[in-house]
C-alpha cells in the first residue's frame, strides 16, 4: 500500500485487510481520478460497521523493537521509551556546573509582620464551603443499531450512485447502455428497496435532479448530501402519495353517490353528482403530478382496473366522448 503513495490511476481497487489504518487507507482511497471501489472479505469483516472502525483507525508504527523474541509486551514497550530498568545509561555524560559560593552579608533582621499575632483556640477556623462544578454532561452516544443503519444505507446508495453513473455516462456519449450496466443498476435499486420501500425511486430522483451527486458520493461530505436530497425526494414522494389516496376516496364517494342517485331514480341528485365527479376529473387534468402518480401507480393507491377513474387518468383530456364513456350522465 506505501508503495503506491505518489502513484495516480483513473480507477483503483482497494481491498481491505486486517492490517490496514486510516493511514493506510487514505493513501489507497485517494489514488484515482475518476472512481475508487473498496473491496473486503467477509471473514475480515463481518459487517461494514466493523470495516469502518478499522479503516478509521489511529495507531503507532511498528519498529523491529515490536518483533524481538521475548514474549512480554509489556518490556518491549518499555524498552522502546527508554523505560527498561536493565539497559545501560547513557554514555554522554554532561557535566554539572560547579557554583562557587560567594561571599554575601547577611541581611538585616527585622520585624515580621505577623509578629505578635495570635491565633484564637477556642473558636474554630471556618472554612470555606467547597464550591461543587456540575459535571459536564456526556456526549450524546449514537446507539450501536442507528450505526449499522446508517452504514448499511450509505453503501447501498454508493453502489446505486456507482451504477447509475456508468450508466448516465453512455446516455451522456449518446451509446446504448450495457446490458450489464442496467443489469447493475437493477440490483442496486433492489438493495435500497430493501433498507426502504420506495427508497429506489427517491434516490433516481434525487440523481435526475441533480447529476453532480452521484460524483461526490464518494467523500463523507458528497454522501450527506446525496442522502439529504434523497430524504427530501422522499418526504415529496410519500405527500403526493397521500394527495393520490385521498384523491382515489374522493372519486369512489362521488361515484357511490352517483350510483346510488340513479337506483332511486333521483335524476336531479344524480345530474349534481354528474357534475361533481366532471368538475373532479377536470381539475384532476390541471395537477400533472396527480394525474401522472395514478396513471403510474393507480393498482398501488386502489384503482381499479377499466373503472370510471381509471379510464378517466388514463385519458390525455376530458371532454363529452370521454364522460359518455365512462356512462356519466346526467339524468333524462
Amino acid at each position: 500500500m506505501h508503495k503506491a503513495q505518489g502513484v495516480t490511476v483513473d480507477r483503483a481497487y482497494v481491498l481491505a485487510t486486517l492490517h490496514m489504518d486510516r493511514h493506510a487507507a487514505y493513501v489507497g482511497l485517494t489514488r484515482h481520478r475518476d472512481g475508487v471501489a473498496l473491496y473486503y472479505a467477509a471473514e475480515d469483516f463481518t459487517d461494514p460497521v466493523r470495516l469502518a472502525r478499522a479503516l478509521g483507525r489511529e495507531r503507532a508504527k511498528d519498529t523491529t523493537l515490536d518483533y524481538g523474541g521475548e514474549d512480554d509486551p509489556v518490556r518491549r514497550y518499555a524498552e522502546r521509551r527508554g523505560l527498561d530498568m536493565l539497559r545501560p545509561e547513557s554514555e554522554i555524560v554532561v557535566q554539572a556546573s560547579v557554583l562557587q559560593p560567594e561571599a554575601t552579608l547577611a541581611p538585616a533582621s527585622r520585624r515580621s509582620r505577623f509578629a505578635g499575632f495570635r491565633l484564637d483556640a477556642s473558636r474554630p477556623a471556618e472554612l470555606p464551603a467547597p464550591v461543587l462544578t456540575p459535571p459536564l454532561p456526556a456526549p450524546a452516544r449514537v446507539p450501536p443499531e442507528r450505526e449499522r443503519q446508517r452504514a448499511e444505507l450509505e453503501g447501498l446508495a454508493a453502489d446505486y450512485a456507482r451504477a447509475w453513473l456508468d450508466a448516465e455516462r453512455m446516455r451522456q456519449a449518446a451509446l446504448p447502455v450495457l446490458p450489464h450496466q442496467e443489469q447493475a443498476l437493477m440490483m442496486a435499486g433492489r438493495g435500497l428497496d430493501g433498507f426502504g420501500a420506495g427508497a429506489s425511486r427517491d434516490m433516481q430522483a434525487a440523481l435526475d435532479a441533480g447529476p453532480g451527486l452521484a460524483e461526490g458520493a464518494w467523500t463523507p461530505a458528497g454522501m450527506q448530501a446525496l442522502l439529504t436530497a434523497m430524504g427530501g425526494m422522499r418526504r415529496d414522494r410519500l405527500a403526493l402519495e397521500g394527495r393520490g389516496r385521498e384523491a382515489v376516496r374522493a372519486w369512489d364517494g362521488l361515484e357511490q353517490a352517483y350510483e346510488a342517485a340513479g337506483q332511486r331514480y333521483a335524476w336531479d341528485e344524480q345530474r349534481e353528482a354528474g357534475t361533481r365527479l366532471e368538475a373532479f376529473a377536470q381539475e384532476l387534468k390541471r395537477d400533472p403530478q396527480l394525474d401522472g402518480l395514478l396513471r403510474e401507480r393507480g393498482r398501488e393507491l386502489g384503482i381499479e382496473a377499466g373503472s370510471r377513474l381509471d379510464r378517466v387518468v388514463q385519458a390525455p383530456e376530458v371532454d363529452g366522448r370521454l364522460l359518455r364513456s365512462v356512462d356519466i350522465e346526467h339524468g333524462p
